[in-house]
């Protein structure tokens, strides 16, 4: 018998919304297209908005009717991504057999992982952990041996829950659930379901099979399987976890106050890159491209990305390309306004050099000396070595890179696994 997990984000969208942004906190949060018209619809919602009775696909007008105090965000597909990408990463340290299931949810088989002294709650429980950690997002996760009622197990128990249901309990704990509740019952198969007096999965799978057969034909058969217990239990694999590599690695800050000048901000870019260059070479890793996000004292967000013809994993090349990006997002001479956050990705990951000809002809010397200084702090720790630049660093960075072994070093923003 197999042991799946299903794997959820709760209110992806919003939730990560609220990570950036402390101030949305244990608010009502819309996430929309268009919130200075107040137009397009809810792409999802935070927990508070989601006690108000807002609904995912309504229209603002509606949503805002139902709670006034609504905050509407504007979307960041970008930075969605890249939290996913994460998300997809962790899941894949715990088992090769992972199937996506969307931006924000997976099943996981770890039949294999299962013994007496690691229970499958246990390894969720490791699972939740661990994306809380490093994410700062909490996950609701239901374990079955199919993948149906795995994910009715996560479904179950929300936020932040988790849910087992076995050969023992599932007909008590999911026959009594509407329906709908049920993978693959959409509202016009619910509606013809009803229309036979079939209410529940319990109504469902009570039900003979020949009738579900002649009333809804193959699909019908299908969705009395899974209310039988009788669903999918293949996890499809949606990538080699072998040669499975990170696709964007980085960090960012918030800062305790916002910084005007370029002085400031080359020091802030510099720290980052620091950071980011050894989890590269943690790694192996090189890169050929680089995205950098500011975020301002109005909270309004500004991201530009650029991709170079050679591969990279160096600071003094990150430090480079990141304050060439931020001359087009910032005109220091002209612009008033403060930058509250800076956060540096590198992405198109590699696991070798391409290229390098192409670099800087002091690249050499460059990598040499970047080596040299990550083998030391490899050895005796991330805050062992440093630039006399960073000694006296005015920029008060709310980071700590004392030791690499800890992980949310870069709180508030830490982007990197």
């Amino acid at each position: 018998m197999k042991t799946i997990l299903h794997c959820d984000i709760n209110n992806f969208y919003a939730s990560v919304e609220e990570k950036l942004n402390p101030f949305l906190e244990n608010k009502p949060v819309i996430v929309c297209g268009n919130p200075e018209n107040r137009s397009g619809i809810v792409l999802a919602k935070s927990k508070k908005a989601k006690e108000c009775g807002v609904k995912t696909a309504e229209t603002i007008q509606t949503a805002m009717k139902k709670c006034p105090n609504a905050i509407l965000v504007s979307p960041s597909h970008s930075t969605y991504d890249f939290y996913s990408e994460k998300f997809f990463y962790i899941c894949f340290q715990f088992s090769p057999l992972v199937e996506s299931f969307g931006i924000d949810e997976c099943w996981i088989d770890i039949t294999h992982l299962v013994n007496k002294k690691r229970t499958a709650y246990m390894i969720a429980k490791e699972l939740s952990s661990e994306i809380k950690k490093e994410l700062g997002l909490n996950v609701s996760i239901g374990i079955s041996f199919n993948k149906v009622f795995a994910k009715l197990g996560s479904d179950y128990k929300k936020p932040n829950g988790i849910t087992e249901i076995t050969k023992d309990n599932f007909k008590s704990l999911i026959y009594p659930l509407p329906i709908e509740n049920l993978l693959n019952i959409g509202r016009s198969l619910k509606k013809a379901l009803h229309k036979y007096n079939i209410f529940t999965i319990g109504d469902l799978a009570n039900t003979s099979e020949k009738t579900i057969v002649e009333l809804f034909g193959k699909n019908g058969l299908q969705v009395y399987l899974n209310a039988k217990g009788l669903g999918d239990d293949k996890v499809i694999n949606t990538s080699n976890s072998e040669t499975y590599i990170q696709k964007s690695l980085g960090n960012g800050t918030t800062l305790s106050a916002d910084i005007f000048t370029y002085s400031e901000a080359s020091k802030v870019i510099l720290n980052l890159s620091q950071y980011i260059a050894f989890r590269l070479k943690s790694k192996n890793y090189f890169a050929k491209g680089l995205r950098l996000t500011i975020k301002f004292s109005n909270l309004k967000i500004a991201s530009k990305q650029m991709l170079v013809e050679y591969s990279f994993n160096s600071a003094d090349i990150i430090h480079d390309l990141a304050l060439e990006i931020l001359s087009q997002l910032y005109d220091f001479e002209t612009m008033t306004i403060g930058i509250k956050a800076i956060t540096i990705n590198v992405f198109n990951i590699q696991k070798k050099l391409v290229n390098q000809t192409l670099l800087i002809d002091n690249s050499k010397s460059l990598n040499n000396l970047s080596n040299k200084v990550f083998k030391i702090k490899k050895k005796h720790g991330y805050g062992s070595i440093m630039r006399g630049s960073d000694i006296d660093n005015d920029v008060n960075l709310k980071s700590n890179q004392s030791n690499i072994n800890d992980e949310t070093s870069l709180q508030i923003f830490n982007d990197d696994i």
